[in-house]
């Protein structure tokens, strides 16, 4: 290592971890602890903790443990939502795990920057991707296809839509992840697949941009999220919501989106109906009324909070 390369930490320095960096926090705790007891603070931006909630889903569930139990010992966290900071704050309280005085416990929405990125013409441009929708209503699912997403049940209820003779698209956009063969298997020789159903696993945020202007709702159906990124670019770009019921995206969406509950497709398949009639008598929930943060408003907020704890 250089010199150069080499930080010198001072009282009244700040460390912010704005990555899942798990490594770096608990490998080095000691260390970190250190700086905090000579007056450096040490944040995280703490994402969710769905590995706690859901560990048969991934791969790292004690590490995960690991780092949260870290997290306590430094100066505090900034959450991505209110949700996510009652979270910690319910399994620390759950685990009897005390924090030092004056430990922060806040949170900052994420940001959607598409329109400052992205100019019109190339999403005209892209709007070329989408000629194949033709102009059925399209509902659009913008996510990792992993379990807890539940990409599954979405495809079951569209394929009692189309039985029931709805004539509608669906479009999944979004790498596979992990545990998902079966659903792969079932996409690859789904008999709607290039006509009425599309996987686009690799679009790039251009395009992407243009399908949220284009598509007519996001599906957003996940079983836990730590916020729900794709809320805010959907509402961005005036694309109506149909989200779970679940407490995070109350926060997030509000008033601005039509909810269900339930794991069966039929009751995502009824609530989709439902939708489309409020749609098609102008009645469907807007969700222009969702907040919705530039990055530079996110990163001046997450600053804000970091300046007055540092006053405290």
């Amino acid at each position: 290592m250089r010199a150069e390369d080499i930080v010198a930490f001072h009282d009244g320095d700040v460390l912010l971890f704005l990555g899942l960096d798990m490594p770096s926090v608990f490998h080095k705790k000691a260390f970190l602890e250190k700086l905090v007891n000579r007056g450096v603070r040490v944040y995280v931006f703490l994402y969710d903790l769905i590995p706690y909630h859901y560990p048969e889903f991934f791969g790292f569930g004690r590490i995960y443990l690991n780092y949260l139990e870290a997290i306590t010992h430094f100066s505090g966290f900034i959450a991505i939502s209110k949700f996510t900071m009652d979270d910690f704050k319910a399994w620390r309280e759950k685990h009897s795990i005390s924090v030092r005085k004056n430990f922060l416990e806040s949170y900052v929405h994420l940001g959607s920057d598409f329109d400052e990125k992205f100019g019109i013409s190339a999403s005209h441009e892209s709007d070329k991707k989408f000629e194949e929708f033709g102009s059925r209503k399209t509902f659009i699912v913008v996510s990792t296809l992993e379990p807890r997403k539940m990409h599954g049940q979405i495809l079951d209820a569209f394929d009692l839509l189309w039985k029931g003779g709805q004539d509608v698209n669906l479009v999944f956009v979004g790498k596979a992840g992990w545990l998902v063969d079966d659903l792969l298997k079932k996409i690859e020789v789904h008999p709607e697949k290039g006509k009425r159903f599309f996987w686009f696993d690799n679009m790039g945020d251009d395009a992407l941009n243009a399908l949220y202007e284009r598509a007519d709702a996001l599906i957003f159906a996940s079983l836990i999220e730590g916020f729900g990124l794709g809320i805010v670019e959907a509402a961005a770009k005036h694309c109506k919501l149909i989200l779970r019921d679940i407490p995070v995206f109350r926060e997030v969406a509000g008033d601005g989106a039509l909810y269900f509950s339930g794991e069966r497709p039929e009751d995502l398949a009824e609530k989709v109906t439902e939708w489309i009639s409020l749609d098609d008598a102008g009645s469907a929930p807007a969700s222009d009324g969702v907040e919705v943060l530039s990055w530079q408003q996110c990163a001046e907020k997450l600053l804000e909070i970091i300046r007055e704890h540092g006053k405290e």
